[in-house]
């Protein structure tokens, strides 16, 4: 462990490892999930044998014996010295940006003992980089790594007449990761024609795409009384790709089913109301008015000055084929409001001005950018107000603080090191309005900070639920 990390709790930690090491008072455990672990010596009388797997749980541990994993072999010789068989990889360096190569040049990495110490380069010399090989390592923690990082040493290449197969687990390394999380926004580009940039454009038939009900009876812009079959009503789907559509949801009526109970009175609400959906995810495709031979002619002679409300993508289609899919990302109802987590790589640049850091935030905080944002994936643009904009500043500067004046050496290691915010974010309150100007305005925004780690080795900086406090605003509510 780090020595700025806190102390972890054995009594509450359930997990698995192998024995790398033990003495007269302590044996250390090598686990996929907190690194390596030391505890003291139990007196529950279990044989203690090096290269052998343990179920660790409540501060002690017992021989798990049922316990496999072909993907990482281990053992060890007459010596007590313990190797381990595993999968590995170098970075590419021709398919990285600049800072990632050089953060990363001829490290090896193992998706089960993370970056190995390859002290004479048998690794890169044999492999290119970007491909998978098989190696044994032996555990050998270094003093020059004393951070439980390269504690496992690069002893042997596995020599095979096939390349490996089933390996896609070891093709997300951390120089990929960074590379996706720091790129996201350029890798998310809009083809202009996507209903969700271009307003008037005429949509595709039979497009698909998988969007979330943010919105249940709201007002159908479309609505016309004169018309059998509309309704005033609606629901609204968001997806990256088609923007906001209107849904038309049928089951409006409230189930008239007596409950067998007969203490329950009034009408029971029918999983099929609107209500139920909000939240979810579906599949669906657009059904677009305009597609009709008449109404295509007329809204094909318009000019673009002619354009106007009645002539836009959301006031002409609706959803159709509309199936539930699973959840892309869990979500919950606050208020009937729909939320979910979403989190993003800090980047300093899309806060602020990183020259303001030197001022004092009664001024600094006036200069936070209004349009900082970042881009998931399923959701799309999604906005950060000020306010958390000074909150994750104030979290990350403290922290960096800590370290370089308590550990000088963990923070010329870690302050280069991307870091993850995680985030609850919720339907923006002008959504609509959002809507119109997308992509410089996001249909989501975040609610609140619940932590920022390490996308390395996932170490926790902030984390909401251990820390209840409120930070020092100087600043007026700002609205975006």
């Amino acid at each position: 462990m780090s020595s700025w990390d806190p102390p972890l709790d054995i009594q509450a930690i359930n997990t698995t490892g192998f024995l790398c090491s033990l003495d007269d008072q302590i044996v250390k455990f090598y686990t996929l999930e907190y690194g390596l672990l030391e505890l003291p010596i139990s007196d529950n009388g279990e044989k203690l044998v090096l290269g052998k797997w343990y179920s660790i749980f409540e501060g002690d541990y017992e021989t798990h014996f049922d316990f496999e994993m072909t993907d990482c072999k281990v053992w060890a010789n007459t010596v007590g010295q313990v190797f381990a068989q595993v999968m590995a990889i170098g970075p590419n360096e021709f398919a990285l940006p600049r800072e990632i190569r050089n953060k990363y040049r001829m490290t090896v990495w193992s998706p089960f003992l993370k970056f190995l110490d390859d002290k004479e380069d048998l690794f890169n010399s044999t492999f290119r980089g970007g491909d998978v090989g098989e190696v044994v390592v032996k555990f050998a923690p270094s003093k020059d790594h004393p951070t439980n990082e390269r504690i496992f040493e690069v002893v042997q290449i596995v020599e095979r007449e096939t390349p490996p197969q089933n390996v896609a687990y070891a093709r997300l390394p951390p120089w990929t990761m960074e590379f996706l999380v720091t790129r996201m926004e350029p890798v998310h580009v809009l083809h202009p024609a996507l209903p969700i940039v271009n307003r008037y454009g005429l949509t595709v038939k039979n497009d698909v795409t998988v969007g979330i009900c943010i919105k249940v009876d709201v007002n159908n812009p479309a609505y016309c009384a004169a018309v059998k079959g509309s309704l005033e009503k609606c629901g609204l789907l968001f997806s990256p790709k088609f923007g906001l559509t209107k849904w038309l949801i049928r089951e409006m009526e409230v189930s008239k089913h007596v409950h067998k109970d007969k203490h329950v009175t009034g009408a029971l609400r029918s999983t099929d109301e609107p209500s139920f959906k909000l939240g979810k995810w579906y599949k669906y495709q657009l059904r677009d008015n305009r597609h009709a031979k008449s109404r295509a002619q007329k809204f094909r002679s318009k000019t673009v000055e002619d354009l106007g409300p009645t002539d836009t993508v959301f006031y002409n289609t609706t959803a159709v084929q509309v199936k539930e899919v699973e959840p892309q990302k869990h979500t919950c109802l606050i208020n009937g409001n729909v939320e979910m987590d979403a989190s993003f790589a800090f980047n300093h640049k899309m806060l602020e001005d990183p020259e303001n850091q030197e001022q004092p935030w009664e001024i600094r905080s006036q200069q936070l950018s209004k349009s900082a944002h970042f881009v998931d994936v399923d959701i799309g643009r999604v906005e950060i107000h000020p306010n958390d904009s000074q909150f994750i500043l104030q979290k990350i500067e403290a922290h960096r603080k800590m370290l370089e004046e308590k550990y000088p050496n963990d923070y010329t290691h870690l302050k280069n090191e991307t870091l993850i915010v995680r985030a609850t974010v919720k339907v923006h309150d002008r959504f609509m309005e959002n809507s119109e100007d997308y992509p410089n305005h996001g249909i989501f925004i975040v609610r609140k900070i619940t932590s920022i780690f390490y996308l390395n080795r996932g170490k926790m900086i902030y984390d909401s639920e251990k820390e209840k406090e409120t930070p020092n605003l100087h600043f007026e509510k700002l609205t975006l």
